[in-house]
């Protein structure tokens, strides 16, 4: 499976993409909409095409932002708070077809994982636009809670969200399963905290992909 790394300590600031009109795909350096006392965000982001025996299979990109909710804005003296936001495409070339993508991060150290968008799976039979929103309460300790969404249009057939414990921290995970031949987006966003007044975590967030070359998808 080929994938796509980005280490976020080192930003690649990218052009901002405009929020796509209704029926467009969704731009992975599109700006997902915000509420609440976040702060940062800066977009790292990474394009790469991916070829076989010199012909193009399929141009990826895989963006990652940080916000920082507010301290002043919950009471968990032990805690700081934020949400890890992780956006992606995979537009796949004529006569090859996507059939699994993952986009995910590895969270280090120190960093823990709350609720996540999507919270469950989703799967669809047709293509639709759908919402992807993150509340966050700092775990029931926020005086005022923020959030993040992002619309996309999902394609067949299966996304779901994956949490693993790893012996450097926990590793998010946004999987999908199906066959297409378009342009398909991602977007997924986590909660986390990390003990206060020592900064984030480290955070690599990691594109992976299959494709297979088909007549029809």
């Amino acid at each position: 499976m080929k994938a796509l790394r980005l280490l976020t300590p080192v930003l690649v600031l990218a052009l901002l993409a405009p929020p796509a009109a209704a029926g467009e795909q969704l731009d992975a350096r599109t700006e997902p909409q915000t509420e609440g006392p976040l702060s940062g965000g800066d977009a790292s982001c990474r394009r790469q095409v991916e070829t076989k025996d010199g012909s193009t299979v399929a141009v990826v990109r895989l963006c990652s932002r940080l916000y920082a909710l507010a301290p002043e804005s919950e009471t968990d003296e032990a805690n700081d708070y934020g949400v890890l936001w992780l956006q992606s495409n995979v537009d796949a070339a004529k006569g090859w077809c996507a059939v699994e993508v993952n986009t995910s991060a590895a969270i280090g150290e120190g960093g823990a994982v709350y609720d996540t968008a999507p919270g469950a799976r989703r799967r669809t039979n047709k293509r639709k636009r759908i919402e992807v929103t993150l509340t966050v309460d700092a775990q029931g300790e926020a005086t005022e809670t923020a959030a993040a969404s992002q619309s996309l249009v999902m394609f067949p057939r299966l996304m779901k969200p994956i949490l693993e414990p790893t012996n450097q921290g926990t590793d998010f995970t946004l999987k999908w399963v199906g066959s297409v031949g378009r342009k398909l987006a991602f977007a997924s966003g986590a909660e986390l905290s990390w003990p206060a007044g020592i900064g984030s975590p480290t955070i690599e967030p990691t594109l992976t992909y299959r494709f297979e070359k088909k007549g029809e998808c």
